[in-house]
């Protein structure tokens, strides 16, 4: 509960006046925009079971008779290359096998290690033994990927051979190497894997991922259960796609969402309806700016019995009325609203009694109605341009306007609506922060530090007496369906 410090000044004399008009409108919630970091994560799977499908354990053999193995050796005699060694052909039989491919990632780019064994061998021609070789080495699937405005994924592909042992031979002194050759059979099953290769991210299903996630993002969250219930209501605005990263086995897209994000306190408020998923808008990741607007809110059904018990406590002592002397005053009915023009009324029915003079006992209704103000940043508050009103039984009317004007009674009334609205600002800055604090709604979590609040100036409303509240912080949300 929330109150204010009441200065009373430019006092009016009461006759038969009414309540003053009560307010209509109620505190609105604006929308403000915040910033989220939201990494959605694929498992690397699918795509290496693409891999493993479409790279044969068996990669390539080779059964070539004819080849060249050996170029003809030559000497310069007489201004010209003569041939001194004949050309040498022989039949060149191998074949090379994969083993097991493994995933791995560096900033944006998939790598896919095949290990590859192969042995190749050299039949006898020309007169000379054959030969054989072994050899080892690792290929480097690397994919890079993409995003189109559809939110589909598509990507490119290379590879690159490091070759352990390479395939090669000695014949007569002479290393033949192969390596080319067994590149060679090789493109056929890159190509294979280009072609596939958009069919299987289309299994990332990312585009689907990012509509369930914009769908959730219409939410509205419990950040307070009561004293009082507080709600954190989220409404997408955009949907950003900031590049991926590999991290494990896990393929994580760096999404980032602009919404409006809104602190109602009170009753929960409605979710928004769902939009459809907008466009994809290449940008960098957000660094994940949260900002809230989260009023301090004084219900007049909280101010009332506050101001009841402290009229009662002061009800105890005779109030010195200048010309009239002690006066014992009751009050009861005590009602607090928001009226009109800005004004908080607050009015009471009082019973006022003369010692030793009972002809000038009177009691009627007094009604006081005053602007509440505080500077910005500021949690008290205080009242000017005071107005008086109200309706006695006739007989000792002037002892209730005298009552009603003297400085005693109007700071009965000041020290009644005296509170520092400090207390209800920190309790729900503590809650709202605490809260808000790793929060999640199914598969949708937001997790948020809020480090700077600020307040502004008051106003009253039909539904309480409304302290404006700005905070920022850092927040990152996450999705895992």
């Amino acid at each position: 509960m929330a109150c204010a410090v009441l200065a009373l000044s430019a006092c009016h004399r009461p006759g038969a006046g009414t309540p003053p008009p009560h307010a209509t409108a109620n505190a609105a919630l604006p929308a403000i925009s915040s910033t989220l970091d939201v990494p959605v994560s694929q498992d690397l799977t699918s795509l290496q079971r693409l891999l493993e499908r479409q790279i044969p354990r068996e990669l390539w053999t080779i059964d070539q008779d004819g080849v060249t193995c050996v170029e003809p050796r030559r000497v310069a005699l007489l201004g010209e290359r003569i041939a001194v060694t004949p050309r040498l052909k022989c039949r060149i039989v191998g074949a090379a096998r994969r083993g097991d491919i493994t995933l791995h990632g560096e900033g944006e780019v998939i790598t896919a290690d095949v290990p590859i064994v192969a042995d190749v061998h050299v039949g006898k021609l020309a007169g000379f033994i054959g030969a054989a070789a072994n050899a080892a080495a690792v290929a480097h699937v690397r994919i890079r990927l993409a995003l189109s405005r559809d939110w589909r994924a598509h990507g490119t592909l290379r590879i690159d051979y490091d070759w352990k042992t390479p395939p090669a031979v000695v014949i007569l002194g002479r290393r033949v190497g192969f390596t080319a050759k067994a590149e060679e059979k090789l493109r056929p099953v890159v190509a294979r894997l280009e072609q596939s290769l958009p069919g299987e991210l289309a299994k990332l299903q990312l585009h689907d991922k990012a509509a369930a996630l914009w769908a959730k993002s219409f939410a509205v969250i419990k950040l307070n259960d009561h004293n009082p219930p507080v709600w954190l209501r989220v409404v997408p605005q955009r949907l950003s796609y900031g590049g991926y990263r590999i991290v494990g086995h896990k393929l994580v897209f760096r999404l980032g969402m602009t919404a409006l994000t809104q602190a109602a306190v009170g009753d929960r408020p409605a979710p928004a309806s769902p939009t459809p998923l907008p466009a994809m808008t290449p940008e960098p990741a957000p660094q994940g700016q949260v900002r809230l607007f989260a009023p301090v809110v004084a219900d007049y059904a909280q101010l009332t019995p506050v101001i009841s018990r402290f009229l009662a406590k002061r009800a105890l002592r005779p109030f010195d009325i200048p010309g009239i002397g002690a006066v014992r005053a009751r009050f009861d009915n005590v009602e607090t609203y928001g009226a009109a023009g800005g004004r908080i009324a607050v009015g009471a029915d009082i019973a006022a009694d003369v010692p030793g003079r009972p002809l000038a006992s009177t009691h009627g209704r007094i009604w006081f109605s005053a602007v509440p103000h505080n500077a910005d940043g500021s949690q008290i508050v205080s009242f000017s341009d005071l107005k008086v009103s109200g309706r006695t039984d006739g007989a000792g009317g002037d002892l209730l306007v005298s009552i009603a004007d003297s400085p005693m009674f109007s700071q009965t009334i000041a020290d009644a609506l005296t509170q520092n609205l400090s207390g209800d600002y920190d309790k729900l800055l503590a809650k709202i922060r605490a809260a808000i604090t790793r929060r999640r709604l199914g598969a949708f979590e937001i997790d948020a530090r809020l480090d700077q609040a600020r307040n502004g100036r008051v106003v009253p409303y039909a539904n309480g007496i409304s302290m404006p509240v700005w905070l920022n912080g850092r927040a990152r949300a996450r999705y895992d369906p």
